[in-house]
């Protein structure tokens, strides 16, 4: 899931709350979560297993590539 930092503060929690029950059920679930660092904490609190966290941050050669015309 990709961008959680921009949802809703409630809908956000809900959605927590939905994949904290998926979690709980189905233990061999891996999640994938996008989001700025800040939510981190957040998200931390409502999934029972420690994340893992990857800190990407793109470079300006990366992001030319991505508007480069042929």
């Amino acid at each position: 899931m990709d961008a959680l930092d921009e949802l809703f503060a409630k809908l956000r929690l809900e959605l927590q709350e939905s994949l904290q029950q998926v979690v709980r059920r189905c233990p061999n679930t891996l999640l994938f979560l996008t989001g700025r660092l800040h939510i981190c904490d957040k998200v931390q609190s409502h999934i029972s297993r420690a994340p893992e966290i990857l800190p990407l941050s793109p470079r300006k050669h990366d992001i030319g590539l991505c508007f480069r015309i042929s």
